[in-house]
C-alpha cells in the first residue's frame, strides 16, 4: 500500500461537493425571508403612518368640537377666541396648522376649520408625495345663546 494522492479523485470529491451546493435548497427560507423582510417592514410602516394621520385629524377634531361648544355655551366669547383656544391645544400636540372659526348668524351655526400639513401627523413620512396636502378638518356647532 503506497501513498495515493490520486488527483482525479480530489478533483471528482470537489466537483460532487459543488455539485451537491448548488442542489442543496437547505437556506432557501432564509433567503426568501431576507428578500420579503423590507417589504413586511415597508408596509408595516406605512400602516404605522396612516394610523397617526387618523389619530392626529380625530385628535383636532375633539379639538373644534370642544373649542365650539365652549363659544355655544358662553365660555368663549368671539370666533378669535376660538381659534386662539384651537390653535393653543394644537400647539400642546405639536401641531401647527391654519384656524378659522366663522360664526353665521343666520342659522346659528358655529363652523370652525383646521387645516394641518400632512407630513405633521405623520411619524416616519413613509409615503413622500403626501407631504405637498393638508388634511382639513371642519366642525359645526348650534349655537345655544
Amino acid at each position: 500500500m503506497g501513498w495515493n494522492f490520486g488527483t482525479n479523485d480530489m478533483a471528482a470529491t470537489n466537483f460532487q461537493r459543488i455539485k451537491g451546493f448548488w442542489r442543496n435548497e437547505g437556506g432557501s427560507g432564509t433567503i426568501e425571508f431576507v428578500l420579503w423582510l423590507p417589504a413586511f417592514v415597508f408596509i408595516f410602516i406605512l400602516i404605522s403612518d396612516v394610523s397617526f394621520i387618523f389619530y392626529g385629524k380625530s385628535q383636532t377634531l375633539r379639538i373644534l368640537q370642544d373649542a365650539n361648544r365652549a363659544l355655544s355655551v358662553g365660555a368663549i366669547e368671539s370666533e378669535i377666541d376660538v381659534e386662539n383656544r384651537v390653535l393653543e391645544q394644537m400647539q400642546l400636540m405639536g401641531h401647527t396648522g391654519v384656524v378659522d372659526a366663522v360664526i353665521n348668524s343666520t342659522t346659528g351655526v358655529v363652523t370652525t376649520t383646521v387645516r394641518i400639513p400632512v407630513n405633521e401627523l405623520t411619524s416616519v413620512g413613509s409615503i413622500p408625495s403626501l407631504s405637498n396636502f393638508d388634511v382639513a378638518i371642519i366642525s359645526s356647532h348650534f349655537l345655544e345663546q
